[in-house]
């Protein structure tokens, strides 16, 4: 396996900060090679966009709770749903070191974003998780809202959620977007404004449009 044989050339230097693996074809040797790999280096940035890991990838999701320095993580295109979701938010929550998490273009549902949702209620850590293009619905919209709303003055970006992530509905994504806005500017859950959280005609863009076809 040319992979296992990677990472074992790789285990031999420990000044490696940053690891791009996207696009490979890794057997589960490989990845249990790559997960015992991770808990003996410094790694700052791992890619493995583009791998379609699926459940196979949960040994590496337990090893990436315990790295203390990785601090970007991009798993797009990996087909994670169902327990891997669960397993990579326990993950997240056992990090201390991970601030950008690239989730987009998997399969994680609701299940999984409740579970984030908590995650993001007690890790002050990650400013920026990228969920666009998952199954994401109501019940992800309402979890990440409240936590947005009461725990959470830290996260900064959830990805596109004005063209993409819709059934969060509408509210939810409108509401969302707010507190984002927010936290980007740096304002202490106290410090909010009080219509953050309220639902309103601020939270649609108004315009005059003139009908260039209108005779009066």
């Amino acid at each position: 396996d040319a992979a296992v044989g990677l990472f074992r050339g790789i285990a031999q230097c420990p000044q490696l900060r940053h690891l791009d693996l996207r696009s490979s074809q890794l057997s589960h040797q490989a990845v249990v090679r790559l997960a015992a790999l991770l808990r003996g280096l410094n790694l700052v940035t791992l890619s493995l966009a583009h791998c379609f890991l699926g459940d196979a990838a949960e040994p590496l999701l337990d090893a990436i709770g315990t790295c203390r320095s990785l601090v970007h993580l991009d798993l797009r295109l990996n087909v994670l749903s169902g327990h891997a979701g669960i397993e990579l938010c326990r993950a997240l929550d056992a990090s201390v070191s991970l601030t950008e998490v690239d989730l987009s273009s998997n399969e994680l549902g609701d299940e999984f974003g409740r579970a984030l949702s908590m995650v993001l209620g007690s890790n002050a850590m990650l400013w920026k998780v990228i969920l666009t293009r998952n199954p994401l619905g109501q019940a992800t919209g309402d979890a990440l809202l409240q936590v947005l709303q009461r725990r959470n003055d830290t996260v900064v970006d959830l990805g596109d959620i004005t063209e993409d992530l819709l059934d969060l509905g509408l509210k939810n994504r409108l509401l969302i977007s707010g507190c984002l806005d927010a936290n980007r500017a740096g304002l202490k859950l106290e410090e909010r404004p009080s219509d953050v959280a309220s639902f309103g005609l601020r939270n649609f863009e108004w315009g005059v449009i003139e009908d260039p076809l209108d005779p009066f």
